[in-house]
């Protein structure tokens, strides 16, 4: 004799009540949870509730790996900070050195930043710590 499959059993007693439900009107639904008894109202509260608490423990999920992305990036962006030349001449020099070796990167620049001459010593400092974290300027 073969042995039960308790596994498929089950799953057929709930294909089976699923099949019930959807075929089932509202009203019909609504009746037989009044004749067990259910307050209809509160039991409609209560899984609206658990839902509210699903969807936002997934936003809080969410929002809690956003934060240790942004934090894992502000790290990375604050030592390349740290790592660029500390004088102002230095880091125009920089500039222009990583600029002549990639000229792809030269070309893709707005005129505003094409006169390096031009550049104010934060401009500078910024040009740099995007280059870096775009991977064009090795840390």
């Amino acid at each position: 004799m073969a042995e039960r499959d308790y596994v498929k059993e089950f799953e057929a007693i709930m294909d089976g009540i699923e099949d019930s439900v959807l075929e089932a009107s509202d009203e019909e639904i609504l009746a037989e949870a009044r004749e067990a008894g259910e307050d209809v109202k509160v039991s409609a509260e209560r899984l609206r509730s658990l839902l509210l608490e699903v969807v936002n423990g997934f936003k809080r999920e969410r929002l809690l790996i956003a934060r240790k992305e942004r934090e894992r990036a502000l790290a990375y962006l604050e030592q390349a900070r740290a790592s660029l030349p500390t004088s102002h001449d230095e880091r125009r020099t920089l500039l222009q050195a990583v600029l002549a070796q990639h000229s792809d990167v030269r070309g893709r620049l707005t005129a505003q930043y094409r006169d390096l001459t031009r550049l104010s010593d934060e401009d500078v400092e910024s040009c740099l710590r995007h280059l870096q974290a775009l991977g064009v300027l090795a840390n």
